[in-house]
């Protein structure tokens, strides 16, 4: 955890899939001074009695203690804690310590075998994990020591997912809290942290993703994309997230304008210098922009723009 403690800034990229998010998280990962994890390296946030519901079950010991053995059961063990094995915290976490299987939890059917992808920094992850629990549970309120801990947390499981190690002052990881599924409870906790949600031309979304075979149809994705953006103003409006910290990108805004990527640069106290174009070449992430005038049917095309008026991209900002 002392390397990671090092790290200043936490920068959370999110987004729903093909929006562009990474585009942002490529280019951060350009620059010598940025920690990156990629995507969806570290699901412990969204993961069953993961963090959020440790969070929700802070209010008292015995739930926060419930709540723990149920994350070690469900997502390592692969079948539901139950009452009459007993609530023996300190095997679970002695157990989870020693589980060498959890940088990449997936969530599968509820009280079914979890899968959980091997990871040779699988072991680091899990302890980390460990350590927290242990360390919120030794305060005598645990909203307390959750609120303590969950920093120095956090940055250690990412580091156990880092594609390369520096001592850099930023870390950046992509779709840690999975927009929209759920709200941004823990972000107040990460202080210094940005939070950037990028969004895209719906028209050039759906094609990606109907290209991918992930859509259906313009008014699944339309209905998809609505979820999005109300949950994304959702969060400012009841205060998950801090204006101050929070940025909404649009990826073709990104892809076009030096100025917008310099700024990000700039707000992250990263030299623009140090920056050495490898994963993000913005001239052929240009290409994307129009491939959707000419791949998708103008019925399709209409839906969009009549449902997503307000999203349509416009011209660079």
């Amino acid at each position: 955890m002392s390397r990671a403690s090092n790290l200043s800034v936490l920068v959370f990229i999110e987004g729903m899939s093909c929006s562009g998010s990474a585009a942002v998280s490529d280019f951060l990962l350009d620059s010598a001074s940025v920690t990156s994890t990629g995507r969806n390296s570290v699901r412990v946030a969204r993961t069953s009695y993961g963090l959020n519901d440790l969070y929700k079950n802070t209010t008292s010991r015995t739930k926060f203690q419930k709540a723990l053995t149920d994350f070690y059961h469900i997502n390592v063990v692969g079948a539901p804690w139950k009452p009459t094995q007993g609530l023996n915290i300190k095997s679970t976490l002695k157990r989870l310590a020693k589980v060498s299987n959890a940088s990449n939890l997936s969530v599968g059917e509820p009280h079914k075998a979890q899968k959980i992808r091997k990871s040779k920094n699988g072991t680091h992850a899990l302890k980390a994990y460990a350590d927290f629990c242990e360390s919120t549970l030794s305060h005598d309120d645990i909203a307390t020591g959750f609120e303590a801990s969950i920093r120095s947390f956090v940055v250690s499981y990412l580091m156990a997912s880092a594609t390369k190690t520096c001592d850099s002052k930023v870390i950046a990881t992509r779709n840690f809290f999975r927009l929209p599924r759920i709200n941004k409870q823990l972000l107040p906790f990460l202080k210094p942290y940005r939070y950037y949600a990028v969004v895209r031309d719906p028209r050039a979304q759906f094609h990606s993703l109907l290209s991918q075979g992930r859509v259906a149809n313009a008014m699944d994705f339309i209905k998809l994309y609505k979820a999005a953006i109300y949950a994304y103003h959702k969060n400012i409006r009841i205060g998950h997230i801090e204006n101050s910290s929070t940025r909404k990108i649009t990826f073709e805004d990104f892809v076009l304008s030096h100025r917008l990527r310099d700024s990000l640069l700039e707000d992250l106290g990263i030299d623009k210098h140090t920056v050495e174009p490898k994963n993000f070449i913005a001239s052929e992430s240009a290409r994307n922009i129009d491939m959707f005038k000419t791949a998708l049917n103008l019925d399709d095309i209409w839906k969009i723009e009549k449902e997503l008026s307000a999203y349509i991209y416009s011209g660079c900002a």
